[in-house]
């Protein structure tokens, strides 16, 4: 049994049996941040041990670690709303 100190939500659910030779069938989606309108990334960052995302409409990229949650990393972020 998969116990998570966060929210959850959800499931994952794929239609091509490869994807859970990558992903076990018990993972769970944890809610790491709340608060955001739209966000894009994510990304790891194995030496920094963090995840950074960024919320688009916000023009913010964020910070997360288990230690802090998460916080501004880079803001603005560089969204213009031009082409």
């Amino acid at each position: 049994m998969n116990v998570s100190k966060y929210p959850t939500i959800g499931y994952l659910e794929s239609l091509q049996p490869e994807f859970y030779k990558l992903v076990s069938k018990q993972t769970i989606i944890e809610v790491i941040a709340s608060g955001h309108n739209w966000t894009e990334g994510p990304v790891w960052s194995p030496k920094e041990e963090c995840l950074i995302y960024s919320d688009v409409p916000k023009n913010i990229a964020y910070k997360w670690t288990e230690q802090e949650g998460a916080k501004p990393f880079l803001n603005p972020s560089g969204y213009s709303d031009t082409i």
